[in-house]
């Protein structure tokens, strides 16, 4: 089984047992491990990697399987890596909320064998893609959401917003989300937007701090293409890619649709997706964390 290795530098408390389950999955019959370069090198000041490991710039070809260590963060990093090769990733939560993460990294021994014995299942999660012309032509992927922000405190943008080539409206606001079921949970939620379920074949367009209350959540198929003209007194403004940002010109046109492919997202055998908003978001548990 050939795995891919990612992860964030904050593994200070995990160290040993990320070690011990190095050592273990290494040492399974037919594994071999390709670390990203940032993480190997970071590991590599606290233990030594198993010798036949590599430290790639980008995924080796025919990787059965991602590894992520960290929290969701690392998880869309990761993804925007391995999605487009249609290597399945899985998060190793060892971060803060993790709601994309399987699993925690409690058991070495447990988990090592789940994975070499492919004991996992995989879901087909929907990304965006959005894109810009001009003179900053740009072709990113987004597993949670394409956020189209202001640029400083002081003022809002102004997004022209359309469906299929047809106004919709003109979110005054401090910023426009178009987020993917699989984000519905993160800005998304934070935003007042609604949650849906992983597989709904939607997208969710949602207004940060709108300037009118009559601006509302959104949910459109995802075969829409939805299009985004900001401005802004500052005569620029942010798009955040899963977190990623950059600014651009008022009035530079974005086109957000459908990714070309999916990002194959790895979870324990039988956890469904009820079972992680329960666990995640607490529901039915009292103050004092008992059920």
């Amino acid at each position: 089984m050939r795995i891919a290795v990612y992860g964030n530098e904050y593994q200070q408390p995990h160290l040993d047992l990320i070690r011990r389950f190095i050592e273990i999955l290494s040492g399974a019959p037919g594994t071999t491990l390709a670390f990203e370069r940032t993480f190997g090198a970071y590991l590599t000041r606290h233990f030594a990697l198993p010798p036949h490991a590599t430290l790639p710039d980008s995924p080796p070809p025919q990787i059965d399987l991602a590894l992520s260590f960290g929290g969701d963060g690392t998880v869309l990093r990761t993804a925007r890596a391995a999605a487009p090769a249609g290597i399945p990733v899985m998060g190793i939560n060892t971060g803060h909320m993790g709601y994309l993460a399987a699993t925690h990294l409690e058991d070495p021994e447990d988990l090592a064998g789940i994975i070499t014995g492919r004991r996992y299942e995989i879901d087909e999660r929907a990304m965006l893609e959005v894109s810009t012309d001009g003179f900053c032509s740009m072709r990113m992927f987004a597993l949670n959401e394409v956020a189209v922000l202001k640029k400083d405190i002081a003022s809002m943008i102004s997004a022209a917003t359309a469906v299929d080539g047809h106004f919709m409206a003109t979110y005054r606001a401090d910023g426009l989300l178009i987020a993917t079921p699989t984000g519905s949970t993160g800005y998304n939620l934070s935003a007042g937007g609604p949650i849906v379920a992983p597989r709904s074949p939607v997208f969710i367009i949602t207004p940060v701090a709108p300037h009118s209350l009559t601006m509302r959540p959104v949910v459109v198929p995802d075969s829409v293409e939805v299009s985004i003209v900001a401005h802004s007194r500052a005569d620029s403004f942010l798009l955040s890619v899963d977190g990623t940002s950059f600014t651009l010109a008022a009035g530079t046109p974005l086109r957000i649709t459908k990714a070309p492919f999916n990002c194959r997202l790895a979870r324990m055998s039988g956890k469904i997706f009820v079972d992680t908003l329960r666990d995640k978001l607490l529901w039915g548990m009292d103050t004092s964390g008992q059920a």
